[in-house]
Order: C-alpha cells, then sequence, then structure tokens
C-alpha cells in the first residue's frame, strides 16, 4: 500500500454478499488506483473494480428558525429548529479538540480560539455521528425536566439522523439542530419510538433547510 495515501480497506460483506465486496477509500483517485494495483500483487487474487464513487456529505444552506412539530403514533412531540454552521466551527470541531461532554474545555475554546461566547456552546448535548463530525444538537428547552430523561433516546435520535441524511443517506455535515420543545405522554425503558421521532425531526427540518449534497475537493 501507498504509506502516503491514507487510504482504507472497509468491509461490507454483511450488507452486499452476492455478490460479496470490500469498499476501498482514499483522498485521491491516484492512490486508490495504486493501493488496488498492490493489493492484487500482494495476494496474487483477480478481482473486478467498480466505477469511483463520491463520497458525498449532506449540509443545509438556509437557516429555518421556525420550529417545526414532529409527533409520534404514541404523541411523542418534538419541535425542531436549524441553521448552518459557519465554516470556522465546522473546521474547529473536526480539529478534535473538543468533546460535546467536556462543558468547561468546550466553552473557554469556543471563546478562546473563535471568539465566540454565545450562551448556545453550554447547551450543545451532542456533536454527530460518532461524536467527532461537525454536527450537533442544542437543548434550548429551558427547564424542561423531561429532556434529561430521555437525553440518551435523543442522542441514539442524532446519531442515526447524522449518519444517513435524508437525501441520499450519506452522512451529514455542518448542521446546527436546535430542540426548542418536548413533550411527552410518558417514557418507557427502551423506547425505539422517540428514537424514530427525533430521527423524523431531525430530517423533516432538514428538508426545509435547503438541503444540499456536497462533495471532497
Amino acid at each position: 500500500m501507498d504509506p502516503q495515501s491514507d487510504t482504507t480497506i472497509s468491509s461490507n460483506l454483511e450488507v452486499n454478499k452476492c455478490p460479496s465486496f470490500l469498499s476501498i477509500g482514499g483522498t485521491e483517485k491516484q492512490h486508490i488506483d495504486c493501493a488496488l494495483q498492490d493489493l492484487k500483487r500482494d495476494t496474487g487474487v483477480d478481482f473486478g473494480i467498480s466505477d469511483l464513487t463520491p463520497a458525498y456529505r449532506e449540509t443545509i444552506t438556509c437557516p429555518h428558525l421556525l420550529p417545526i412539530m414532529t409527533i409520534s403514533p404514541n404523541r411523542f412531540i418534538t419541535f425542531m429548529s436549524a441553521e448552518p454552521l459557519e465554516d470556522e466551527v465546522v473546521s474547529f470541531i473536526e480539529s478534535g479538540e473538543i468533546k460535546h461532554d467536556d462543558l468547561n474545555t468546550r466553552v473557554s475554546k469556543f471563546r478562546d480560539d473563535l471568539g465566540i461566547e454565545e450562551d448556545y456552546i453550554k447547551r450543545i448535548m451532542f456533536f454527530g455521528p460518532d461524536d467527532q463530525v461537525a454536527n450537533f444538537m442544542v437543548d434550548e428547552t429551558r427547564g424542561n425536566t423531561m429532556v434529561p430523561k430521555a437525553k440518551k433516546y435523543f442522542s441514539e435520535g442524532f446519531q442515526r439522523a447524522t449518519a444517513e441524511g435524508p437525501l441520499i443517506h450519506e452522512p451529514m455535515r455542518a448542521c446546527r439542530f436546535t430542540l426548542e420543545d418536548f413533550q411527552k405522554p410518558h417514557l418507557k425503558e427502551d423506547d425505539q419510538e422517540l428514537i424514530d421521532t427525533v430521527k423524523l425531526a431531525i430530517h423533516n427540518i432538514t428538508l426545509l433547510a435547503s438541503p444540499v449534497l456536497v462533495e471532497p475537493i
């Protein structure tokens, strides 16, 4: 393998078993071509190669600050708004210098490195997908005692929604989602319905915020 290629190989056998295939990702076409030739030479195995496909990301381009209500069959109700993140905030988050669960470091880093002292920084619930990509959810419910109890369901719904966006199921990037209100009649120990409701709420507001596909430069 080309040591400069930043090439990764991941198995998708559990997703597509007929025919079986592996996905190879790299930063440039030349790097991927070199990696494939090396793989053929080192293994002595001939294999077919599909056309290259860019790794798209889904994002939003316009704020939609009017909260949109999403309601589930059992009346889990969320009100969500959305807006795009500035480029400098995206780069800062993806540098890995801050974590969603380290409040003091997050506040000081945003203040010292970006000059941002807005109160919402204190209420970021989580980043995602995988706690490291530049999307985040902010809790603006202001004293809603139900939100802390349901936080793990919001987290799971947020992670799923940002891992597969509503356009073509590619990961999302550079989006801020704000939970404006949350109402529920009850909360069970393992409530898949709330997870699905949060995911749907994020996708609903995304579709209203001028979503687009972007590809690597």
